[in-house]
């Protein structure tokens, strides 16, 4: 996982971030990765972002809470063989509020 992933956490100033991730290359002609994205809020509740997509980033389209903490993870899947693996941020983040000092 790229961003958002500092360790030790991180606040963000806008309530649509982009995630972003890297997997190996699959070569042609096999097909590519399917990834999920899945974001909740922390500590681990129910997910306010579910999307599937081949890319490896994601703009959320609906905006997140703000003075909230989320946590996310990817489910990486590769449909030539059905393997998955799952991949969690390191730490939360927090979307910083524009009215906040």
């Amino acid at each position: 996982l790229l961003a958002p992933n500092n360790p030790v956490g991180q606040s963000l100033e806008t309530q649509f971030p982009t995630f972003s991730w890297r997997a190996s290359t699959i070569p042609a002609p096999l097909p590519g990765w399917e990834f999920e994205l899945t974001v909740e809020a922390a500590p681990l509740s129910a997910p306010v972002v579910v999307a599937r997509t081949p890319e490896q980033s994601f703009t959320t389209v609906e905006p997140l809470e703000a003075n909230a903490s989320y946590r996310w993870r990817i489910l990486a899947r590769f449909p030539a063989t059905g393997e998955e693996l799952v991949v969690s941020s390191a730490a939360s983040f927090v979307i910083r509020s524009e009215d906040a000092p």
